[in-house]
This record gives C-alpha cells, sequence and structure tokens, in this order.
C-alpha cells in the first residue's frame, strides 16, 4: 500500500500502518520526521520540485537512493537559473540531504555515497528579505476598518491582530491559543511554537484591553479555543480559526482600512521592527521572537533606510 501524504492538509496524521508500508521511501521517512505540519508541507513541496528535476512522477516514486554529488550540484545550478534565492535553494539542499541521511539509515546508500551530498556547501549570498512592517497609521486603519464593521467575527479580529501584534506570534500559534494558555493575573499567553517549545509572552496593555472585550462581549468563559470560528450569520462555535481563515481575514481587513494587503507574518516584522526602533536590544528581540540564531532577527528589522541616516548624523561626528 502507497502512502498518499497531505501536502495541503496540513492536519493530516498519516496511521501507522501506513507509515509503516512506506518505510523504504526515505523521502517520506524525512517528512515524517519533521515535528511541524507546516514545515512538512514546505519541505514536502521543496522535494516535489526536485523529484521532477531527477525525471520522477512524484517523491514517491524517485530513487532517491540514486542520487549523486553530481546531482545535487546540477539540482542548485538548475535552481539558481531560475532565480530562486539563495535562502530557498539553501532550504531544498538541506531538504535533499535530510532525505540521504534517511537513505542511508535504510541502507539503502553507502556512507561514503551519503557523505558526498553531505558535504555539498551551502549557497552563498542574500536577498533583501520580503514582508514589511506596518507604520502607525496603518495600524490604526487596520483596527479602525474592524471598529466599523461591528459585527462580533470583527471584534475577534481586532483582538486577534492586537494580540499578534503585540506579542509577535505567528498565525500557527495563534490559532493554537486556549483559553486556559491566558493568565489574566501576569497578562500573559503560553504558547506552543515552532519545534513543539512552549514559551511565555506578555501581552501589552493595548493587546489587553482589545482580548478582554472580544472574551467578555463575544467568546464567553467556556473552555475551548482562544480565537473562535464564526458561521456567516455570526454564530458562534467553539471551533478554532484556521490559519487559513487569520490570512483571509487580514486581507479582508486591509482592504477595508484602505491598506496595502498585510500577510499575518507581516504583524510579526511589526513587532520585532518596533522593539527595535524603540531601543530593545537584538539579542532581546532574538529571545522575544524565539529565532535560533540573531541573523534570521536581524532578518525582521524593517526599519527604513533614512533611520540609520538619522542614527549616524545624531551619535557619529567626528568633526
Amino acid at each position: 500500500m502507497k502512502l498518499t501524504l497531505s501536502l495541503t492538509n496540513s492536519a493530516h496524521v498519516p496511521a501507522l500502518p501506513e507509515i509503516i508500508s512506506t518505510a523504504h521511501n526515505p523521502a517520506i521517512a524525512y517528512l515524517l520526521s519533521l515535528q511541524s505540519p507546516r514545515s512538512r508541507v514546505t519541505m514536502g513541496s521543496y522535494l516535489k520540485r526536485v523529484a521532477h528535476f531527477l525525471g520522477a512522477s512524484s517523491l514517491e516514486d524517485c530513487p532517491w537512493h540514486r542520487l549523486t554529488r553530481q546531482h545535487v550540484h546540477a539540482l542548485l545550478r538548475t535552481f539558481q537559473s531560475q532565480e530562486l534565492s539563495p535562502a530557498t535553494c539553501n532550504t531544498i539542499l538541506a531538504a535533499v540531504k535530510g532525505v540521504m541521511k534517511e537513505a542511508r539509515a535504510m541502507r539503502l546508500m553507502t556512507a561514503d555515497d551519503c557523505q558526498d551530498i553531505r558535504e555539498v556547501t551551502a549557497v552563498r549570498g542574500s536577498r533583501e528579505s520580503s514582508g514589511r512592517a506596518l507604520e502607525p497609521k496603518e495600524i490604526k486603519a487596520l483596527l479602525q476598518a474592524c471598529d466599523e464593521d461591528g459585527s462580533l467575527v470583527s471584534v475577534r479580529d481586532k483582538a486577534l491582530f492586537m494580540v499578534m501584534l503585540g506579542c509577535g506570534l505567528r498565525r500557527s500559534e495563534v490559532v493554537t491559543l486556549t483559553l486556559a494558555d491566558y493568565y489574566p493575573k501576569d497578562q500573559s499567553l503560553l504558547v506552543m511554537g515552532k519545534g513543539n517549545q512552549q514559551r511565555r509572552v506578555y501581552l501589552p496593555n493595548s493587546a489587553v484591553k482589545g482580548l478582554y472585550y472580544y472574551i467578555d462581549q463575544v467568546r464567553g468563559e467556556q473552555n475551548g479555543p482562544l480565537f473562535v470560528r464564526f458561521y456567516r450569520n455570526d454564530t458562534i462555535t467553539n471551533l478554532p480559526i484556521s490559519a487559513q481563515s487569520v490570512f483571509k481575514q487580514l486581507k479582508l481587513r486591509s482592504l477595508a482600512g484602505g491598506v496595502e494587503v498585510v500577510s499575518p507574518h507581516d504583524l510579526r516584522r511589526t513587532f520585532a521592527t518596533s522593539m527595535l526602533a524603540k531601543g530593545v536590544d537584538l539579542i532581546t528581540v532574538q529571545r522575544m521572537m524565539r529565532h535560533s540564531s540573531l541573523e534570521t532577527t536581524k532578518r525582521y528589522d524593517k526599519r527604513p533606510e533614512k533611520i540609520m541616516q538619522e542614527m549616524l548624523q545624531k551619535h557619529f561626528d567626528l568633526f
């Protein structure tokens, strides 16, 4: 029996018999080793591209154990010629190396062949990071669009956006929050993040007010998801809002507020940029964002170029 691993529905969890039946496939084994459903989707899509490059119809049918160092070099050069960024090429390389590690563990390839591929160096270079940070007037317009709507859904959306902006949360984190994760006594949230890592974040006063109003006037005190789903007639459910709905609602409120369309991750970038602009040191912001490296945090700094010019003139004058 062949496993059809869902790469579009991150909630899909293969049954044990399915996993056992695909023990011969190192790509499937690698994807199943990833703890984050979102990572499985991302890496799965990249491995599909690799499989097609190698002439296979799918990642399940690709003869991964026959991959060589020369194949990997050709793969990277091809993707670079297609103007994929160095970061994307290196993510693909990491996925391939992960598959090779599984192939070696399955005794499908020799240790030397596996090591040859693992020694392929990362693509050098960088590109300007994507996304943006919202300006204060844009934040105001976004939240005002929620107020002007007047529906119960808009109250939830406003609280949701304020929490994401005030704590720098990923949408995958905010949709898994429950009421039990909110601690009113110290105004904090217990968040389950990437890599199954739990952390506590603290809410700024503005987010506390928005969240309190939403719980008091809309959601209620019953157990369940913190940010709930609604039916079309504004009827509340006890189901969590989906990650896709966060994206959809943010786009809807952006358009209503006359703001350039905002992505959920732009709210996280806004949080980091705001902290840095207010003088919070990079290491502290890294800890707040739960980034594994400072280089990742640096990519979230979306302060405009004029800020650097102003700081230079203010703090560095030799004459």
